[in-house]
């Protein structure tokens, strides 16, 4: 997670010295502070630092009978407003640290989507106050990511755009039918599916790949919750980190039908966004659960 410090603005290099003066000048001065009693003797502490509109570094630890914070680990965050999924969300812990992934099974995507839980506080108060683990009912998705580029939009009529639109939501409910058991929506996929391989064959040899494909995402590489994406910019906003005056660029991106914010330094975008564009590159995902 820490490679992805430069999506919030520290991309130069920071020797380890000085990011310990960054932690322990951060500890003293918190934007946002939550304490968690966690026994009689120590309480779990979250802190943020904002260094831009709703972005900073989070930094997780305990607070011992005496009052002093341990820092166990720090990590890069950017908030998102826009609900990205309203499917159910269930969360397991990661490992030995005090930190939670949620998984919800968006049938817009076809695969299970896997995210770091931002708000995971609030779970663990759930936690120890019902000893079990709540679930989300919808969650706010964000991406930060290393690398990217700005691809320009396919040209497409108002027919076509209503048609798409009709067609996802038909294949989105035949999904929904078929993982319920339902033979008839099982053979209309595959027939689907056969068709569209015929005819993607058949265009390739004469069209650029980005024009067949309009959007995707997908999982990549070892991590669960790291995805290539691709798909059409609704919003940018442009943002500068307070501490080392980077500039950040935060673009409300449609991959798949689903809505997220997409957190990208703006040295790592190769291309300028704007509203109709389109934005392909890799993110780091992590989202906001609202709890049942």
């Amino acid at each position: 997670m820490h490679s992805y410090l430069r999506s919030v603005g520290f991309r130069n290099e920071i020797r380890k010295r000085q990011w310990k003066e960054y932690l322990d000048q951060f500890a003293k001065e918190p934007d946002y502070m939550k304490i968690i009693q966690i026994d009689e003797e120590n309480n779990m502490v979250l802190m943020l630092k904002e260094v831009a509109k709703d972005m900073g570094i989070a930094m997780c630890g305990e607070e011992d009978e005496n009052g002093q914070f341990h820092l166990e680990y720090y990590y890069p965050y950017s908030i998102s407003h826009v609900v990205s999924s309203r499917t159910v969300s269930t969360f397991s812990k990661q490992g030995e640290k005090d930190s939670y992934a949620g998984l919800c099974e968006d049938y817009r995507v076809g695969v299970s989507l896997i995210y770091y839980l931002t708000n995971f506080m609030e779970m663990r108060e759930f936690f120890s106050k019902t000893g079990r683990l709540p679930k989300g009912n919808e969650v706010c998705f964000t991406g930060l990511s290393d690398r990217g580029k700005i691809i320009l939009p396919i040209r497409k009529t108002k027919q076509q755009i209503e048609s798409a639109k009709i067609a996802s939501q038909k294949r989105t409910s035949m999904i929904e039918s078929a993982r319920s058991g339902d033979a008839s929506a099982m053979e209309s996929l595959t027939l689907d599916e056969m068709n569209l391989y015929t005819k993607l064959n058949r265009q390739i040899s004469k069209c650029d790949m980005y024009t067949l494909i309009d959007s995707f995402f997908m999982p990549t590489g070892v991590e669960c919750d790291q995805y290539s994406l691709m798909g059409d910019i609704e919003e940018v906003e442009l943002l500068t980190n307070s501490i080392t005056k980077e500039e950040i660029y935060r673009m409300m991106v449609v991959a798949n039908d689903i809505p997220l914010s997409v957190v990208i330094n703006k040295d790592d975008l190769l291309g300028v966004p704007e509203k109709g564009r389109r934005f392909k590159g890799k993110i780091w995902m992590m989202g906001e659960a609202v709890f049942s």
